[in-house]
């Protein structure tokens, strides 16, 4: 039986294109190549984005801000990666963790927030906090 890891977020990244350019290029080379089911075998040799057995985690960078404004736009994240978890098959939270902090990493982020959700096992948040520093907090029910 597979195991699969769900993930789903939003990072929010601050930039003044008038000032600056568009930071699309940079953001496409922080946060990686990515591949999917029907992706050719280049792209999957060239992946380096947490990744499952049928593909890897995908983001779409999207603009929402105006030319001068600090809330530039939003990165989001999303992915079902199959054989990725607690038995580290492929990989775990831990290393989606290690991936976003890596990623992050001279960005100006505003706000983070990405969910892990390991099927038969723990969900995870990955948020920014003080220092726009990125924590992964495991989630527990609260009856």
């Amino acid at each position: 039986m597979s195991q699969w890891t769900h993930v789903c977020g939003c990072i929010r990244v601050d930039w003044i294109e008038s000032l600056s350019g568009s930071p699309v290029k940079m953001l496409r080379e922080h946060f990686g190549q990515t591949c999917n089911y029907d992706s050719p075998d280049e792209d999957w040799n060239a992946c380096n984005v947490p990744c499952g057995s049928e593909g890897s985690l995908q983001y779409t960078i999207q603009r929402t801000g105006g030319e001068n404004s600090l809330a530039w736009g939003l990165v989001y994240l999303w992915g079902d990666l199959r054989d990725y978890g607690t038995d580290g098959t492929r990989g775990t939270p831990d290393d989606i963790f290690a991936w976003l902090v890596k990623t992050i990493d001279g960005l100006y982020l505003r706000g983070c927030a990405v969910k892990v959700d390991v099927e038969f096992g723990d969900s995870y948040l990955i948020c920014d906090s003080v220092d726009r520093k990125l924590d992964m907090i495991k989630l527990v029910a609260v009856a």
